[in-house]
């Protein structure tokens, strides 16, 4: 060893004390910080359900998407608080969301269920563009016969959420779904039917006190805040942009913070 570069033991005592009085003062710093972690037995509980705009799709990064902005903004509970679990999967339709995305909030004999305290959905429009299959994606018994499977799911997902003791006190707040211009234009009265799909949403929601975040009033007469509109994109891409996805979020934010957003159930 070579000595020059070494320190005498009793040397090296006064730079060990200096750490620990330094370790001691912080300590009081380090009791007032923010927690890191997420406590998933006390912390708020939020999962979001849907398609691909639930998911973030159309944002850049998607988690930038308005699931993640509620969860960062504090729209939930403070996001050190929140344990966040998005079950929202690309092309779900309300049949996905009832049969397998809600299936992962309940607990059963194989799982423990996560047992969401705020529960975010946005679905419909894959709904919808299964019209897209027939020869006239208007046709009205097509159409109708969309809206009955879309009605009878979104009935089945409030139920369910009613009926299970461990989500019937969730808050629960639904989207509408909002026009998208350019898809009008190529498919005349598509527009129509989006609104159609939102009167049965809500005549579908009325029953369970559910809240509907109207999503399609928010996005009316605005500009930026779909894909389609962005130069070279595709005309039947209708997801929101990042603008869109704040707007959303704005939207959700404020049915939030003006309702508990409870179902109630005549039959419970």
């Amino acid at each position: 060893m070579d000595r020059r570069r070494s320190l005498p033991r009793s040397a090296c005592r006064p730079v060990f004390f200096v750490f620990v009085a330094i370790a001691l003062l912080a300590l009081p710093a380090l009791a007032r910080a923010e927690h890191w972690w997420v406590d998933a037995q006390s912390h708020t509980r939020y999962m979001a359900l849907g398609d691909s705009i639930a998911a973030g799709r159309g944002a850049m990064p998607q988690t930038n998407g308005y699931v993640y902005l509620l969860y960062r903004s504090g729209a939930i509970d403070d996001f050190s608080d929140t344990h966040l679990s998005n079950a929202a999967v690309s092309e779900a339709t309300s049949e996905n969301v009832l049969l397998h995305q809600l299936p992962q909030a309940l607990p059963g004999s194989r799982r423990v269920g996560f047992r969401p305290d705020v529960i975010t959905i946005t679905v419909g429009g894959n709904d919808l563009f299964t019209l897209l299959d027939n020869p006239d994606p208007t046709d009205p018994a097509a159409v109708m016969k969309v809206l009955t499977a879309f009605a009878t799911n979104m009935a089945g997902v409030f139920t369910t959420i009613c009926a299970d003791p461990h989500l019937r006190h969730a808050r629960v707040f639904v989207s509408n779904l909002y026009e998208v211009p350019k898809i009008d234009e190529l498919i005349p009265g598509a527009g129509l039917v989006v609104q159609l799909l939102n009167d049965v949403l809500a005549t579908v929601a009325r029953p369970f006190n559910a809240t509907i975040v109207d999503i399609h009033e928010a996005f009316e007469g605005r500009r930026g805040l779909i894909l389609d509109e962005l130069r070279g994109a595709d005309p039947l891409d209708g997801h929101p942009t990042d603008k869109g996805h704040r707007v959303i979020a704005d939207a959700f934010r404020a049915a939030m913070a003006k309702t508990p957003g409870r179902l109630t159930w005549a039959g419970h």
